[in-house]
């Protein structure tokens, strides 16, 4: 008798796997092209490109990296990270010096703090730049940390 009873709950057990597998998988959301009717995916490639000034400083290590300070000269003479190339947001060249970037190489930029290298930022990617990352609070939270100026 016990061992009917042990083969019954193995039985419902095993049956029971399938629906509590489809239970745990999480659809993904779809949204309907309205001008077509066709599902589409949403797109997750898109990345978090503000990096604390820790994780900041551990990837402009990198000997491949591009470090753009988007300050004004002035903001650039008081301090700047060791490496980066003054490339003024605020000025009226500042499209023109990013046209001469190269779009497949990766940027990390900051300003004082934050807001200028965010629109930096946006700006790049229209401008068909793929591999961009801010520095968190700017160079403003990069000395709070302690980090190093020159």
């Amino acid at each position: 008798m016990k061992t009917r009873i042990s083969l019954l709950c193995l039985l419902i057990g095993m049956l029971s796997i399938p629906a509590v597998l489809q239970a745990q998988t999480t659809p993904l959301p779809i949204r309907t092209d309205s001008n077509e009717g066709v599902a589409v995916l949403p797109d997750y490639q898109e990345e978090d490109n503000t990096l604390s000034p820790k994780e900041f400083a551990r990837q402009i290590a990198d000997e491949q990296a591009v470090l753009l300070d988007v300050r004004t000269p002035e903001e650039y003479e008081e301090g700047h990270l060791e490496g980066a190339k003054l490339v003024d947001y605020k000025s009226d060249e500042f499209e023109e010096q990013v046209r001469a970037l190269d779009p497949q190489r990766t940027y990390y930029m900051y300003c004082r703090s934050g807001v200028r290298s965010h629109k930096a930022l946006e700006q790049m990617k229209e401008m068909g730049f793929k591999h961009l990352y801010e520095l968190d609070g700017g160079i403003t939270a990069w000395k709070s940390e302690g980090l190093p100026v020159k």
